[in-house]
C-alpha cells in the first residue's frame, strides 16, 4: 500500500512542480537555485528532479527504483529530457540511469509499466502493478512496477501526460506476501493491467509467479 500510495504523491509533485520547487530541494542542500546561464539552471532543475527522486526511495526501504516518463508533447517534467530512474546501487548509494521506454511501442520496454496506462489512464488513477521484467536500467533485477497516470489539467480539459512509477524486485515482494499472515482458507495476489494473476501465496505457503 505504501508503494501505491507514494507513486501516487507522485503524480501530484510532478503535475505542480515550478521554480519554488527546485529552489526548495537546492534550499534542503544548502544551495542557492540561482545559476549564471540558462544551461545552468536547466541542470540544476534536472538535478532536482533526481534529488526528489532519491529522497522517494529513502522513504521507502523495499523500493528498489522510481521512475517519471512524460508524453512527447507534455509540458511537465525537466526541459528536454522526457524519462527519468534513479535505482538503487552498492550501500547507500543510487544510481541515475538512462530509461528505456517507446510510449508508440507495444514491444519496448515501457510496455511493462507505461503503455496500459496510456491506453486506459481513467482505470489506472488507484495504481497498476506490471509484469515482472527486466530492462537496461533495472539491470540486474527483475522488477514489477506499479504505476500511476500522470493528468494535467488545462484549459478545462484533462490530459494524459505521462507515468509516475516505483519498481520493486521479485524477491522483495515474494519475501513481503510469506510475512503475511494468511488462514488456509484465503489467497492473496497480485494482478497486473490485464487482470491476470502475477504473484500469489496461499495459506502460508511459499509464494509463486503465476505462468503467463
Amino acid at each position: 500500500r505504501a508503494i501505491r500510495q507514494q507513486a501516487i504523491a507522485m503524480t501530484d509533485v510532478a503535475e505542480q512542480w515550478d521554480d519554488t520547487t527546485v529552489e526548495w530541494i537546492n534550499l534542503k542542500r544548502n544551495e542557492t537555485a540561482a545559476a549564471d546561464t540558462a544551461g545552468q539552471q536547466e541542470a540544476k532543475g534536472l538535478d532536482a528532479w533526481f534529488e526528489y527522486m532519491e529522497f522517494t526511495l529513502r522513504r521507502l526501504p523495499k523500493a528498489y527504483g522510481v521512475r517519471l516518463a512524460f508524453e512527447p508533447h507534455s509540458g511537465l517534467g525537466p526541459t528536454g529530457v522526457r524519462s527519468l530512474y534513479v535505482r538503487r546501487g552498492d550501500g547507500d548509494k543510487f544510481v541515475r540511469a538512462n530509461l528505456e521506454y517507446l510510449p508508440d511501442d507495444s514491444e519496448s520496454p515501457g510496455s511493462n509499466w507505461y503503455v496500459p496506462l496510456r491506453d486506459s489512464s481513467s482505470e489506472a488513477m488507484d495504481g497498476v502493478w506490471s509484469e515482472p521484467f527486466s530492462a537496461g536500467e533495472s539491470t540486474p533485477e527483475t522488477v514489477i512496477t506499479c504505476s500511476v497516470p500522470i493528468m494535467f489539467l488545462k484549459n478545462g480539459k484533462t490530459s494524459f501526460d505521462g507515468v509516475a512509477a516505483l519498481d520493486v524486485t521479485i524477491e522483495a515482494v515474494i519475501e513481503s506476501l510469506r510475512k503475511l499472515d494468511i488462514a488456509p482458507e484465503f489467497e492473496v495476489f497480485i494482478l497486473n493491467p490485464a487482470r491476470r494473476v502475477t504473484i500469489s501465496a496461499q495459506g502460508g505457503t511459499a509464494c509463486k509467479k503465476e505462468e503467463k
